[in-house]
């Protein structure tokens, strides 16, 4: 008797694991992956959305928005750069002019003896440096790479900050200019999830999503089984004035069991 159950008992069980397996998997239908879609929209959950079948997209757009931003903080801070530059000579100048009257002050040997140590522009910028006022002094963040004419671009930099309109200064206030230099890369793909995440929220925070209707497409005409394709249309409402503010076209397909997005129209984002 156990026998003749046991290939039964079998086909039962994976039946069972294959049904539990199905309903765990968030992607198992269309309507779950666009229903998680919606659910990581109205959170602004990046992960989620790359996990739909986004992630390409979403890459795209990141870099892109990233980049902008890069750009537009690099355009005000050369500006600045710019500002700063007679400010740099004028103050590497008044620092030499200190120096060097010490440096004439020297008898013969002295000045022959720093000429043959340290050298006579050192000695006179270390000088004329130390001549500062505090508030000049200040000026000056690391005095070796300030003499080694290494601190001129953040000089420049921080110099011309004070001398560029409100606004502009408004908008780099908060970044450093040798971080969006130095990491680039780091900095688009940090700024650009953060941008399109702010983006996302703003937008789809009040919408209502309305599933309108999924049409499968057939892969093979005549066969039972449905195909491996499905479009999906997506209204878009507005939850506070109650009224449609959209329309996106989803086109899925599916891969190892699952149902993921590869495009749709126009972008979500």
């Amino acid at each position: 008797m156990l026998k003749k159950t046991l290939p039964v008992l079998i086909l039962v069980i994976a039946i069972l694991i294959l049904f539990y397996m199905k309903m765990n998997n968030q992607f198992s239908t269309p309507k779950s992956s666009i229903d998680l879609l919606i659910k990581a929209l109205s959170k602004s959950d990046l992960s989620v959305v790359a996990k739909c079948g986004l992630r390409r997209v979403l890459d795209d757009r990141i870099s892109v928005l990233g980049e902008s931003k890069w750009q537009e903080l690099m355009n005000i801070f050369q500006k600045a750069r710019n500002k700063g530059e007679n400010e740099y000579k004028r103050f590497r100048e008044k620092i030499r002019n200190l120096g060097s009257r010490e440096f004439w002050k020297l008898s013969k040997d002295e000045q022959s003896a720093i000429k043959a140590t340290i050298g006579i522009e050192r000695f006179i910028l270390e000088t004329g440096i130390k001549k500062l006022n505090p508030q000049d002094r200040e000026k000056i963040i690391d005095v070796e790479k300030f003499i080694k004419g290494e601190e001129k671009e953040e000089f420049c930099v921080r110099e011309g900050l004070d001398k560029i309109a409100r606004e502009e200064w408004i908008k780099v206030k908060d970044y450093k200019y040798s971080i969006l230099k130095n990491k680039k890369i780091s900095f688009v793909r940090k700024e650009g999830k953060k941008i399109i995440k702010n983006e996302i929220r703003d937008y789809y925070e009040n919408v209502v999503f309305l599933i309108e209707n999924k049409v499968y497409i057939d892969d093979f005409p005549g066969c039972l089984l449905k195909g491996s394709r499905v479009n999906v249309v997506l209204k878009l409402k507005d939850k506070e004035k109650d009224r449609l503010i959209g329309q996106v076209d989803i086109h899925l397909y599916k891969y190892k069991n699952k149902w993921l997005i590869k495009e749709t129209h126009p972008p979500l984002f």
